[in-house]
Parts: structure tokens; sequence; C-alpha cells
């Protein structure tokens, strides 16, 4: 950039590709190439350099340097947009494209237009690889019990890896819920197994988690007793009984604000991938 003998600074781009070297430049004061960005309307395009009042632009150099830097930041990014947008009658007209420079920019547009097409596709075959191994771990999760012995075991499903895990209630379904994995699929359930519905819809409720064929795997009874507060966890082994695994009770530490749980584990469940 210089400053005009108007006293105005104005602003040089040169355009270059490589290979071809010089192939579009322009220049103009900060107002002027500030009106030709403001007729690309395009959304993806980059913010423009900043603006302030009462800064000084023109003999101030601290300012001077910074808006240069702004503005070769804005140009090289503007430049970087794709390659459709890149050849549009609204970039070219709006920043005045000659025309030798137009078809140098279409063969640009053309290289990134088909880069972006290759990662695309690498992307979608990525998602799809993504997509059938959470499949198959959802469908693992309904069938790792089927074939085994049914002789009271207690088998456990298990990843060689993390996993997460969304549990949604249903509105107005008294605590029912479906619990998803990633992808979002169905993985389980979680259903109220009170024998009075309404009875007990506050206090000492019962929950069975089980897969998404209504398999039960889980069961969670409630056991509240004034300020005691105290949750037994069973699991259903192969044989369908309920094998008591853990009690965690959490006792109120009254106005100290400082609760304490206990946690029983029973049928040596401490050994056991819980």
């Amino acid at each position: 950039n210089y400053l005009s003998p108007e006293n105005e600074r104005v602003y040089n781009f040169s355009i270059s590709i490589p290979g071809e070297g010089e192939v579009w430049n322009f220049s103009g004061r900060f107002s002027e190439v500030s009106k030709m960005d403001k007729m690309f309307r395009y959304k993806g395009k980059p913010a423009f350099a900043s603006y302030h009042l009462f800064a000084d632009y023109k003999k101030n150099m601290a300012n001077v340097s910074k808006r240069n830097e702004e503005m070769k930041q804005w140009c090289a990014k503007l430049l970087s947009i794709p390659g459709d947008m890149l050849t549009s009658e609204a970039f070219l007209q709006a920043f005045r494209v000659p025309q030798a420079a137009v078809e140098k920019f279409h063969r640009v547009a053309q290289a990134r237009i088909a880069e972006a097409t290759r990662k695309s596709g690498i992307e979608t075959l990525k998602q799809r690889v993504v997509a059938q191994h959470q499949q198959h771990d959802c469908l693992w999760a309904q069938t790792f019990e089927d074939g085994l012995v049914k002789n009271g075991s207690l088998p456990w499903l298990q990843y060689p890896k993390a996993m997460t895990y969304k549990l949604r209630n249903k509105i107005f379904a008294a605590g029912d819920a479906t619990i998803q994995g990633p992808g979002d699929l169905p993985y389980f359930k979680m259903q109220r197994t009170n024998p009075g519905r309404w009875n007990t819809i506050f206090k000492n409720c019962q929950f069975t988690f089980s897969d998404m064929r209504n398999k039960p795997l889980l069961i969670l009874q409630e056991n509240f007793v004034a300020f005691t507060f105290q949750y037994t966890i069973y699991r259903v082994s192969t044989l369908g009984q309920p094998v008591q695994l853990a009690t965690i009770t959490r006792v109120w530490g009254g106005f100290t604000g400082s609760d304490q749980y206990a946690i029983q584990v029973f049928n040596d469940s401490s050994r056991l991938p819980i």
C-alpha cells in the first residue's frame, strides 16, 4: 500500500497462480475495495478488514500495518473459496476480473472442484464404514446372549473401545426411556415394571433394562425410607432369574450438604466388568 498525492491510502493486490505468474492485479482505497466486497454476495466469503471510525489509517503506521495484514489475509481467504464461486458471475463482476484472468481462474476452479469431489468421496466412504461398525455394535447388544447354554450364568456385554450412551425419557411415560448408543441407534429400553404402576410412581420404583427385543438384562429397584435412598442392581441370568449384584445407599448428610454413599457388592460382582 502507499499514500497517494490526495492523502489517501491505496492498497495494491497482485494475484499469481503457480506456474502462471501474475494473472491479475487491482488496487483501490479501503472504501473502494470494501464496496467490491459488499457487491459479492456470498455467505461463505471471509470477513472484510476491520474499520474504526476515529482510528488513523493514513499516517499511524501501527494502524496501517495492522490493516495491511488484515487486507492480505482477507484476499488470501477470498481466493480460497470453492471453485464454482471463484468463477461465478457475482465474483467476476464484483472484483472486475479481466477476461485473461477469467480463463486461468476457470482452470483453478476445475482443479478445486475435482479435489473437493475426491475428498467428498473419501469422507462418504469413511462415514459408511463408521455406520456399518455402529450397526454391528448395536446388533451385538441384541444378540450377545444368543446361543448360550441356559445354566444361570451372567454373560456380560463388552466392547474393545469406549462406548457412549444417551438415556432419553419418554414424555408422560412414568420413567420409561430408550437408551441410544453410537449413531443414535436404539440399544436398550428402560421400562417401569412395578407390580402397581401408580401407587409407586414417586418412590420404590422398579425399572427393567432390556434389549430392543424386550429380553431383560438388568433390574434397578429403588427403596426410599425417610432420608435414606437405596438402589439395588440385579443382573438377569440366562435362566431369567435376577441375581443381586450391588446395593448403592445414599444417606442424607443433613445441613452439612455432604451426603454419604455406601456401595456393597454381592456374588463376587467386584470381579465382573460392570
